[in-house]
């Protein structure tokens, strides 16, 4: 089931000029068998993170909250390579993103896993192609995930008015650091190699100022953030998260991030960059009962 660069190449030479994709994809689903899941690959992923949580001491079967990456991104990256579905990979960006956690991934477990093409929609900067993950262990759901991908093109859906964004004012700010080879770190701990995160003339030929950070990178340091700051690190607590995102960041330069009055939806959130743009946008993380 592995996909490597190669396959990547040969999808992004041969639709290079893919303007539309293929919407009898829609349905469409791959199911694996993955596992058992190791204190090796949850330790190198909390590493990547910079996730030093006590609790992984006192209770070695837990697993980063964002570690569901590792399992969705080679499923992922079949989905990209399918022939059927068109996709002009050049032209892609990950929009949006969101977790929500049941019982949590643990070490030891047997996953059954299911990616599903769940609509693919037109907006007015291109096409929505959006993505359903499910991880199962034993029949019991425990983790999913909704992956948004934006291909950019021609404008075909109905343009939205712009409102001003409404006035928040912070409740709290965590800085984050990071280090210079932090994208290289998340790139093993991952397996996501995309060469914009490891190549810096490959990005640059990408429109990019250089390599820069992996967004669900940026989005696993804000989790284990918030988690700190709102449940004193028991990421046992965290029910859903979901984020857009924006700007890119930099390796090794720092982040901030901002959290807001709570709502009845959950505590909004935001992730800055060195230049105060967000790397995550729109963010909301709601708590377990």
């Amino acid at each position: 089931m592995g996909v490597g660069n190669f396959d990547l190449f040969l999808t992004m030479i041969r639709n290079r000029k893919s303007m539309k994709l293929n919407r009898d994809m829609i349905g469409f689903s791959i199911k694996d068998t993955v596992g058992p899941v190791t204190k090796e690959e949850a330790e190198l992923y909390a590493k990547a993170t910079n996730d030093d949580n006590p609790l992984y001491k006192e209770d070695e079967s837990l697993t980063p909250p964002m570690f569901i990456a590792r399992l969705v991104h080679p499923m992922m990256l079949n989905i990209m390579v399918n022939k059927d579905l068109k996709l002009n990979i050049l032209r892609m960006v990950h929009g949006q993103q969101s977790v929500s956690w049941k019982g949590g991934l643990k070490t030891g477990d047997m996953l059954d896993v299911t990616l599903e093409i769940e609509s693919i929609t037109d907006t007015s900067a291109g096409e929505f192609l959006e993505l359903s993950f499910e991880a199962k262990v034993k029949e019991e759901l425990v983790a999913s995930a909704k992956i948004g991908l934006m291909v950019r093109g021609k404008a075909s859906g109905a343009k939205k008015k712009k409102t001003p964004p409404e006035e928040k004012i912070p409740v709290f700010t965590v800085e984050i650091p990071t280090t210079a080879d932090q994208a290289l770190r998340y790139c093993e701990a991952s397996g996501d190699h995309n060469f914009i995160h490891k190549n810096n003339f490959l990005a640059k030929l990408s429109g990019l100022p250089r390599t820069i950070l992996h967004g669900m990178c940026g989005l696993a340091m804000a989790t284990n953030g918030l988690a700190k700051e709102l449940v004193d690190g028991d990421i046992r607590k965290l029910e859903h998260i979901e984020v857009r995102f924006s700007h890119p960041s930099i390796p090794g330069e720092p982040l901030t991030l901002v959290g807001y009055e709570k709502t009845d939806d959950g505590v909004p959130f935001e992730l800055l960059n060195k230049k105060g743009k967000p790397v995550l946008k729109n963010g909301l993380i709601r708590l377990k009962n």
